[in-house]
């Protein structure tokens, strides 16, 4: 009987034995997957930080360009009407003439 207690206790204690290393070896798993997850999520939030500051880059280049075109938009009214008003004079001055020489014409004729 104390032989069968002794084979018992020793089947036990290899079988603690066993198991204390397989936890050991799963905990030390845990550790490599936890170090590889936290290294996995400084890399992405690197590149988020990056893409973040390309996005508000972009933006700000978009911004600009927006206000360089209402600028543009702004000259070329400016430029339309200087263009019509320059058109209107020379008209407004050709006619002008057309009247002074018919009015010419005419007093040279009496």
């Amino acid at each position: 009987a104390a032989t069968a207690l002794s084979t018992m206790k020793s089947e036990f204690e290899t079988e603690i034995s066993d198991k204390n290393g397989t936890i050991q070896s799963l905990m030390g798993l845990i550790e490599e997957d936890k170090s590889s997850f936290d290294e996995l999520q400084s890399a992405k939030t690197l590149e988020l930080e990056s893409a973040n500051s390309a996005k508000q880059e972009l933006e700000d280049e978009l911004s600009s360009s927006q206000k360089s075109i209402s600028e543009l938009q702004r000259q070329i009214e400016s430029l339309q009407s200087e263009s019509s008003a320059s058109s209107l004079i020379s008209v407004l001055s050709v006619n002008s003439f057309k009247k002074s020489w018919n009015l010419y014409k005419v007093l040279m004729r009496s």
